[in-house]
């Protein structure tokens, strides 16, 4: 009997060809620190900024949460005592429709309580989303520390003697439409908070109202030495 070799079929796999994909960073930069990419959530970051400030940041868009991030990394590096004196504040995104920034209450500055203290608009201008931020913790600063660590009759003699530091200080009715003694001295002690931390901003616009075109920080030392004094007292001593 003959016999046929057999041979046999081998069928290879058509190679599959999938669509390119990005290689992802392995790190991205969050302040002074490098941190995989996986983690730069705005959770991770609202996260980063709780636990070394112990300020907590609710409803804010990763870029704003990384805005405030750098700003209070600055803020540390110049004041001793800013983040004691505005430990546990809940601070609360704001849309521009729901009205402005505000600091609303001081329930929150007891770690056992979560009520927002602050609400803040994000605004699209980096500088003054930070500079509004420092302001409404300026409020904080005043209103929800004793008169010692906020400087605060010190604060009033200030402003009796040298006025407000900025047009807006001088007139906060602009925005709110009184300028009563208590908005008068609540927006200059905010104000001299913001811009002694901020050595390098002009003063920036406040709602309809116009600023200065002057850097308050140079100020303080030339017109204004006694809220100069103060600040120090506030923010270092």
């Amino acid at each position: 009997m003959n016999y046929l070799p057999i041979i046999a079929l081998v069928v290879l796999p058509v190679a599959q060809t999938y669509p390119e994909v990005a290689t992802p960073p392995l790190y991205t930069i969050v302040g002074n620190y490098s941190e995989p990419a996986t983690e730069l959530t705005p959770n991770a970051v609202a996260s980063k900024i709780q636990k070394e400030f112990n300020i907590t940041m609710q409803g804010f868009e990763y870029e704003h949460l990384q805005w405030a991030y750098e700003k209070f990394a600055d803020v540390k590096k110049r004041s001793k005592k800013f983040f004691t004196l505005t430990s546990g504040a809940v601070i609360q995104m704001r849309n521009h429709e729901q009205g402005y920034s505000y600091q609303a209450s001081c329930r929150n500055h007891k770690p056992v309580s979560d009520q927002v203290g602050i609400y803040l608009h994000p605004h699209a201008d980096k500088e003054k989303f930070q500079l509004t931020l420092i302001h409404e913790l300026g409020h904080l600063i005043q209103i929800c520390n004793d008169d010692i660590q906020a400087q605060y009759t010190n604060h009033i003699k200030a402003l009796e003697q040298e006025g407000g530091i900025t047009a807006y200080a001088r007139n906060p009715g602009c925005a709110s439409g009184t300028n009563n003694e208590r908005s008068l001295r609540n927006e200059d002690y905010a104000e001299m908070i913001t811009y002694y931390l901020s050595p390098n901003a002009k003063e920036r616009d406040i709602v309809n109202c116009p600023p200065d075109n002057t850097i308050p920080y140079q100020n303080l030392a030339s017109k204004y030495p006694q809220h100069l004094e103060v600040v120090k007292k506030v923010l270092d001593d």
